[in-house]
Order: structure tokens, then sequence, then C-alpha cells
């Protein structure tokens, strides 16, 4: 028989160290699973943010939204149907002057003259480039309707409410409330027009604000640009 004990048997014998490694590595979390998880963590953050600036915060916070003259006037972007519900609600905006947010004719288009149907206000769309050029009777005719107590309360918007809306707005200090246009250029800064960016919106002033507005108080159309037609609404609804 053998002297030897099962503990004492080198062939059987287990090895404290040994064990204490093997029991490490089993409770030990899986280190190559940590960057996976940090890219869904991170992958979810991107997409929350995403969802909140595309999805949510244009239904809270109307894009470039301001008070030209409380009762008369209003300015913003292109807005979510939420937010120009919301607007037109609050402001009771009877009249909408587009000055080309979206492409004529598009599924854009369409459903904007749609939602002007559905919350029964006119809504009037000019051409114009997002660069605030174009024609300029598109403004003389604009600035027709903006000042139209008829038309009023309005709502003014372009794309990005900057630079097609404050040419507009500018346009419509200085015929209603008699300011020079370098006295109310400075409050396109405000809603986000940089010179160094656009040079075309105070070229556009300096080339045809002048004749704009002397076409305007005379109630024709600037006669060394194409005339255009007299605007109608884009949608169906009229307002009672």
């Amino acid at each position: 028989m053998s002297s030897l004990s099962p503990a004492a048997n080198p062939a059987t014998a287990i090895d404290p160290s040994a064990k204490s490694a093997d029991e490490a590595s089993s409770t030990a979390p899986r280190r190559e699973s940590s960057p996976a998880r940090l890219f869904f963590i991170v992958l979810a953050a991107v997409l929350s943010v995403w969802f909140y600036v595309q999805g949510v915060r244009p239904n809270l916070v109307p894009k470039n939204f301001g008070v030209v003259e409380v009762g008369k006037l209003y300015r913003a972007g292109e807005l979510s149907i939420a937010a120009m519900r919301r607007i037109v609600e609050e402001h009771r905006i009877r009249t909408i002057v587009d000055l080309g947010a979206c492409e004529p004719g598009s599924r854009e288009d369409r459903r904007a003259a749609d939602v002007a149907d559905a919350l029964r206000v006119e809504r009037f769309r000019f051409h114009l480039y997002g660069d605030s050029t174009g024609n300029p009777n598109n403004y003389v005719q604009a600035l027709a309707i903006m000042t139209d107590p008829a038309k009023q309360p309005v709502l003014v918007h372009c794309g990005a409410g900057s630079e097609r809306t404050g040419c507009a707005v500018v346009l419509y200090r200085a015929a209603e409330q008699r300011k020079s246009v370098p006295e109310t250029y400075p409050e396109t800064f405000e809603f986000k027009h940089r010179d160094e960016q656009n040079p075309w919106l105070r070229k556009t002033l300096q080339a045809w604000g002048i004749k704009i507005l002397r076409a305007h108080a005379a109630g024709v159309q600037v006669p060394d640009a194409e005339p255009l037609a007299p605007p109608v609404p884009t949608g169906r609804a009229r307002k009672p």
C-alpha cells in the first residue's frame, strides 16, 4: 500500500495559486465587452441629442422667432407644424408671407400650404434666394401685404429667418416706422445674419432698397426689374 495520501500525491494535488488564478478569471469582468458597451452608450447619447434638436426643440422653440411690431408683424425661420400652430394661435396670425422657405411645388411647399389651410390663414409665397437676392419686386409685393391692416397680424418667414426675412424687416421698418436702413440694419445681426458669411444682404439693400421703398409708396413695381403678376394665396382656406 502506498504511504502517500491523496493530498500528498503530486499527480492529484491542487496548486493553491492556480486555484486562485482560476477563481479570479471566472469572477473578473470581461474587459473585451467594455468598448462595445461604451460605443452603445455614446450612440444612445448622440441619438438622444439628435432627436431633441430635430424633433423636440423645433416644437418648443420656434426657429429664429421675433416680434417686429406687436399685433402687426412677426418673423421666423421655417417652422414645424406644431410651432406654426402655436404662433398662429398665440398671436392671432391672419396672413403668412413665405419668402421661399422651400422649392415651389415640392412636398414641403404643399405641406406648408396644407398647414395654412388647416389653420385658416392666407399664405403668400415669394420666390427669393437664400442669400436675399432675387427679383426686387418680390419684396415690393411682400411689403404690400405686410403693411396691409386687413392682412395683419402677418408672419413673415423664410428658411433660416435671417437673410430674406431680415431684408424684408429692414424694409418694413423703413416703410412703416420711417427708420433708415443704416439705423435698422444691425437688427439683422440679432437674428443670425453675418456679413462675412453673406455679403449679399447688404448689397441687396444698397442696390434695391430705395427703389423698393419708392415703388411700395407709389403702389407700383420697380420699373427696371421684371414685372410680376399679382400674388395669390397658395391655399384654399380664407379666414373669416
